[in-house]
């Protein structure tokens, strides 16, 4: 469970089935960063350094960024397989825990952001607030490795639960679909709880949004669960709790 959020990671190693490094871009469509919020980012910055990871911005050290909630300071750092982290620095509230880590929000680069806000809105209920609008944030390229490019961010909640989804649309830079397997170290994966799997699957396949899962039959691993992708080949695995 990630400090001051109510999700958590999980991390998954299978084996017995060829897998295939994934190595993206931050801005690759079907790419997806956890964005950790931090009360002091240059600690953040040392432990990387002290573990010898390389943050993605050219001076190697975190950069001026200017979200909606103003100003602060951002970097970006690939973890051992390849996955994309992010942190930026955060003013704790009352009701933060203690610890560096006060919370987290999901991000999801997407290609087409109005194609993607009706996919999550028809789909699973997600409340998204579409922007129309590209901006310059130099600060924010930079930390990505960039000098250049422009974004529009739309923006939505998770129906219960207080995670803060972020969707990504990235121009004026070169883009690559991020393909991925389920099994490949690196590849980028969400899961969301569910009433009934096979209700959802059914409203789903209506809107054209196959299942994944081998042979087309959702899985018992622990309850009842399904994987299918959003529109930029993003993997979803529907649970349905016991």
């Amino acid at each position: 469970k990630i400090p001051g959020a109510d999700y958590g990671i999980l991390l998954s190693e299978f084996t017995n089935v060829e897998r295939t490094p994934v190595r993206g871009n931050a801005w690759d469509p079907g790419a997806a960063q956890v964005i950790f919020l931090v009360r002091d980012i240059d600690q953040i910055d040392a432990a990387l350094k002290r573990s010898g990871v390389s943050t993605l911005s050219a001076s190697a050290k975190p950069v001026a960024i200017s979200p909606p909630a103003g100003r602060t300071r951002a970097l970006f750092a690939r973890d051992a397989d390849g996955y994309i982290l992010g942190f930026e620095q955060s003013s704790p509230v009352s009701s933060s825990p203690a610890g560096n880590i006060i919370g987290a929000k999901i991000r999801l680069v997407v290609g087409d952001s109005e194609k993607a806000a009706r996919f999550y809105r028809d789909s699973f209920g997600f409340q998204i607030n579409t922007s129309s609008e590209f901006v310059n944030d130099p600060g924010l390229m930079m930390a990505l490795g960039r000098e250049q490019g422009r974004f529009k961010v739309s923006r939505g909640s998770v129906p219960g639960s207080t995670a803060t989804l972020e969707l990504y649309e990235f121009a004026g830079i070169t883009r690559s679909p991020l393909r991925s397997r389920i099994p490949d170290p690196g590849a980028p994966a969400f899961a969301i709880f569910v009433v009934s799997v096979d209700d959802l699957l059914v409203k789903l396949a209506a809107n054209g949004i196959p299942m994944v899962s081998v042979e087309g039959k959702p899985f018992r691993p622990a309850g009842r669960n399904a994987f299918v992708r959003d529109p930029d080949g993003l993997a979803f695995e529907l649970v349905q709790a016991r």
